[in-house]
């Protein structure tokens, strides 16, 4: 007997106007208002679009986990997503175990027949440095990396870093991200959706907990006209953390039956990405790494972002890429605050890369200013880990615990 507290998915018909595909779907929340969801894309052909399961699963998974009660949809998932899963609600659960717990999926098994195979690959898209070094790496070549195919495709996503009513801003990034993928001779598609809109609902952490798994419903989208699924990856190996929502063990649990998904890049830093593209002027001309200016589609020059991306491409000989109009300052490293509590070690390395890069090519300016705002990411940092201590001692010394 199904247990009847359960967040119950219901999908609507696909609705093909022109080429667009619109997906959409419900999740009916015990107490709490539904959560309408929707997908709308490009994709090779519009008229084999079906009813699927699978990217509402996905993009659903993480809010029934948050509030601990199982998921529940009639329209079936194929079995290794099913299993696949259960681990990955085992990895997550497990790093944050306050947040996130295990939940059964009331959902049939069935067998999906793709729309067609020999698609080739297709990589989620944003024209930041990770996703740009995807496509420098694989565009066009069969690679052990991608299950033998080559990348065909990148998928450019509304509505992750781009609000989703920015249209202006996002038309401006998507044509950038169109020349750069056209350069490779790879095809663009483009996805809208509002997976991030909150309405009301629990709030659910995007670094932490939905990163990969939203990329992953996004690519699911498209995945039955392609042979494998991309997530450029953000960290190295050595750099990965846990929880990240986006990484190597967890990213890879969201392969489906068809269609295996790879964490792509794992092997290379930021910095080491930067290096084998600075070269590159269709990538350094319109490459989009701004963490501040979204709603124009454009890099804002002087973000902690930019800034930082510009100084290594001039560092490693690409002096004023165009894809940057407004080039930073000093002032831009020095008074930006770096240090971030989920992303410390990646970033702290980061920045002593810059400074030892910038020494050997006699930037003196560039090591300074990195040098002092290593100093305050340090102090950042010290605070960060002996504060609570000193609290918490503090605390049980005036016999508030015991």
């Amino acid at each position: 007997m199904p247990n009847p507290k359960a967040c119950v998915i219901r999908l609507d018909s696909p609705k093909i106007t022109g080429d667009r595909v619109r997906l959409d779907g419900h999740l009916d929340i015990p107490g709490k208002p539904t959560w309408d969801l929707s997908f709308e894309f490009t994709c090779p052909n519009p008229a084999e679009a079906k009813l699927r399961a699978r990217p509402f699963v996905l993009a659903f998974l993480p809010m029934a986990m948050r509030l601990g009660i199982p998921l529940r949809c009639e329209h079936p998932i194929d079995q290794i997503t099913h299993d696949q899963l259960h681990a990955w609600q085992s990895c997550f659960a497990g790093w944050l175990p306050l947040r996130l717990q295990i939940v059964d999926l009331q959902i049939p098994v069935a067998r999906e027949v793709k729309a067609r195979v020999g698609g080739g690959a297709i990589t989620a898209f944003s024209g930041g440095g990770d996703s740009c070094f995807t496509v420098m790496r694989h565009a066009g070549k069969k690679s052990a990396d991608l299950h033998h195919a080559a990348l065909t495709a990148g998928l450019m996503i509304h509505g992750f870093d781009i609000q989703p009513s920015a249209q202006t801003g996002y038309n401006a990034a998507l044509e950038s991200s169109r020349t750069i993928l056209n350069a490779y001779h790879l095809d663009t598609y483009s996805l809208w959706t509002n997976i991030r809109e909150r309405r009301g609902r629990p709030k659910l952490c995007w670094e932490r907990e939905t990163h990969g798994i939203w990329l992953a419903a996004c690519l699911a989208c498209l995945e039955p006209w392609f042979d494998v699924m991309v997530i450029p990856s953000s960290f190295s190996h050595d750099r990965s953390l846990h929880p990240w929502g986006s990484n190597l063990q967890t990213d890879t649990l969201l392969r489906s039956e068809n269609t295996p998904l790879v964490h792509d890049g794992i092997e290379f830093s930021k910095y080491d990405k930067l290096k084998q593209m600075a070269g590159i002027t269709v990538i350094t001309d319109h490459m989009r790494t701004c963490s501040d200016n979204n709603e124009s589609g454009q890099n804002c020059g002087h973000c902690l972002k930019c800034s930082s991306t510009q100084v290594i491409l001039e560092l490693f000989g690409c002096h004023q890429p165009k894809a940057f109009p407004e080039r930073y300052t000093v002032a831009d490293i020095t008074e930006k605050q770096a240090y971030s509590r989920n992303l410390a070690g990646p970033v702290r390395i980061y920045i002593q890369n810059i400074i030892e890069l910038a020494r050997v090519k006699g930037r003196e300016d560039i090591q300074m200013a990195y040098e002092s705002t290593l100093r305050s990411f340090d102090r950042a940092a010290w605070r960060d880990r002996i504060l609570p201590n000193i609290r918490q001692t503090l605390f049980r010394f005036l016999g508030g615990a015991k």
